[in-house]
């Protein structure tokens, strides 16, 4: 229950043999490398063959996966579409998968996603001139018929369809022409019409008048009708191929699962190319800084010697200023909540782990915004089944576990307030005790007992909390060696808590005014006027926070009411066969809506009473993750990890 004390390393082997150590390390997940304030980076380089072309095999078969993965097999299976995109094995098989070529496989793909975009495009174009040619289906005539006749012109066109009644009337009543009207839009009238070579200069200024704009049909030399013939022919056509690629696409899907594979092994070759920028190399051996946790530094070392006897790992010291990375370290039920204090950030190396002692008041407090033993009844047996019945790897495993405690949690308060899906005693008489009046359990009523009781509990609850900030704050400034700060500051606010509290029975109050006094004194000589009043006011502010749980608690069950008392009267004003229905429909959305959101508000708002009221008593963070070499996995999912 504490940061791991860090031990300053470096990796001294020889170039050929600098690969599978790196990969022993990623087996081990434990060298953190980085290099030593101040250090300069030798001009040498490792040699690039040794991991040339990993960037474009990752980039190939990120493509292959992204083009693929829609026409894979969907899975139907519950176990399998849990866990999405990954891929259950193991690392041997993903390491063999690596070392397989897939480039044929590439190319196909790249010629099915050519062939495809070439049909697409074409498709698309067909599109767009039988949009064109819409309307015109009707017009018998070669739409190149005036290249065959040496005396008679044909114009194809539209003008506006708010002009095209006086275009037609006026072109109507020149000599020599024929006109005849072939589509009409809302917007656009198309026209052909036919006029003698000779006076063809008449009807320009006609054209000009009423902005007539030309229809360009390309190289058609047939009618309409049978270019939409033509068309309908290559539409069906393209579509075959699209279809064919299909196929193709779903036959070559079948291989996504060793390609997936593949692509995690190459990331692991590609982290450890990425190691050699941090590097300091001569002409034949290279050094690697970093840290490893120093209670595991000696068995990482003689396994490295083990299988490279050309390498050694070696302990030097920690320079001045140089930040050793945080890693915490928490026994299997403490550990899930650790997942809490990394969405606030990593503390600082010389601070306390505060994972041990939030993780009893998250708990408690994600219950009292809750309080309803009907939700977290649900909330259990969904997270246990979850947890047996699906292969999670270790993170997810660590949520659902935080989960089931708090849900734990929610059952026993929500038994301590008598919240049962927002039932009242009328609806549960079986479940009462006659002679409390409540719930079997049941100790307070939200509702009638808020001000003596729930708010006093949750007032205490915080108060607690912030309390133990406090010694925590001691604690960690005794622990790096501000001693003084310890005693007359966090002691004295510690010391100035408690008699705070003790003034509220009759027989301290006459002596804990002075004592306060006193206290008061020491810890502005500490801190200084200024922030002595700050401290007093945040205090105040904070003990006020807690006042969330009382409301969201209160919250959960009066919303869980409000929709009982919906389904009860919408059901009873309709038939039975369809009241009850519907009243079912309503309770089940309602809940289900009131769960989710109070689910949630309670995990935020808990999180936040730990990051700003708690941790701003003694914790600051800004450490850095320890993040070893290791094989981080995109797609394989292995159990045993």
């Amino acid at each position: 229950m504490a940061v791991v004390r860090m031990q300053r390393a470096a990796l001294v082997v020889h170039k050929k043999s600098l690969p599978p150590v790196l990969a022993r390390l990623q087996e081990h997940g434990i060298f953190d490398v980085s290099l030593p304030i101040d250090f300069e980076k030798s001009s040498l380089s490792y040699p690039e063959e040794v991991f040339s072309g990993i960037e474009s095999k990752l980039a190939n078969l990120r493509f292959v996966i992204r083009y693929l993965t829609p026409f894979a097999k969907k899975p139907t299976r519950f176990r399998e579409k849990f866990l999405g995109e990954k891929v259950e094995s193991n690392e041997q098989v993903t390491l063999e998968c690596g070392s397989r070529d897939f480039s044929e496989l590439i190319q196909k793909c790249v010629t099915l996603e050519e062939r495809e975009n070439k049909a697409k495009a074409d498709l698309l174009r067909i599109a767009e001139r039988e949009k064109a040619f819409s309307g015109w289906g009707d017009f018998d005539l070669p739409l190149h018929l005036s290249e065959r006749i040496a005396s008679t012109g044909i114009r194809i066109g539209n003008v506006d369809a708010k002009d095209a009644d006086d275009f037609e009337e006026k072109i109507s009543k020149e000599p020599l022409c024929f006109v005849q009207r072939v589509s009409t839009s809302p917007k656009r009238v198309s026209f052909v019409f036919f006029f003698h070579k000779s006076v063809s200069e008449t009807y320009e200024e006609v054209l000009r008048e009423y902005r007539f704009e030309d229809m360009d049909f390309g190289e058609i030399i047939q009618t309409v009708r049978e270019e939409f013939e033509k068309m309908k022919a290559m539409t069906e056509e393209l579509s075959e191929k699209l279809v064919s690629a299909k196929r193709e696409k779903e036959l070559l899907a079948e291989e996504l699962s060793e390609i997936k594979l593949a692509y995690d092994a190459l990331s692991w070759e590609k982290e450890q190319k990425d190691v050699l920028n941090k590097a300091y190399c001569t002409k034949e051996s290279v050094v690697l800084f970093g840290w490893i946790p120093e209670k595991k530094f000696e068995s990482v070392r003689q396994s490295i010697l083990r299988s490279e006897p050309s390498a050694d790992l070696l302990k030097i010291g920690k320079e001045d200023g140089d930040s050793p990375p945080t890693e915490l370290q928490n026994k299997n039920f403490i550990r899930p909540f650790e997942s809490i204090v990394s969405l606030f950030g990593a503390p600082a190396y010389s601070e306390l782990d505060p994972t041990p002692y939030l993780a009893p008041f998250f708990v408690i407090f994600f219950g009292f915004c809750l309080t309803d033993a009907g939700y977290g009844a649900l909330m259990l047996i969904s997270l246990l089944s979850a947890f047996f019945l699906l292969p999670l790897d270790r993170s997810t495993r660590d949520m659902v576990r935080l989960l089931i405690f708090a849900s734990i949690s929610t059952i026993i308060l929500g038994v301590i307030f008598g919240g049962y899906f927002g039932m009242t005693y009328e609806q549960l008489p079986w479940f009462v005790n006659p002679e409390t009046k409540y719930f079997y359990g049941q100790i307070f009523n939200p509702v009638d007992d808020m001000i003596p009781f729930v708010m006093a509990f949750a007032y205490g609850l915080g108060i607690l909390h912030l309390f133990l900030g406090v010694i925590l704050s001691g604690v960690n400034r005794w622990k790096n060696g501000k001693k003084g700060d310890a005693l007359f500051a966090s002691g004295s606010l510690g010391l100035i808590v408690i008699c705070a509290l003790l003034s509220a029975f009759p027989s301290f109050r006459s002596v804990t005014p002075g004592i306060i006094g006193v206290l008061s004194l020491f810890l502005v000589w500490r801190i200084g006027v200024l922030d002595f009043i700050n401290e007093m006011l945040s205090w105040l502010s904070n003990i006020l926070s807690y006042s969330r749980l009382f409301a969201l608690g209160l919250a959960t069950g009066i919303i869980a009411l409000a929709f009982n008392s919906i389904a009860l009267t919408l059901g009873g004003m309709m038939p039975l066969a369809i009241g009850i229905p519907v009243a079912l429909l309503i309770l089940l959305f309602g809940h289900t809506l009131n769960m989710a959101l109070n689910i949630l508000g309670a995990f935020v708002h808990s999180a936040r009473l730990q990051f700003v009221e708690f941790f701003g008593k003694f914790l600051e963070g800004g450490g850095k993750t320890f993040q070893p070499l290791s094989r981080k996995c995109v797609y394989l999912f292995d159990s045993q990890r």
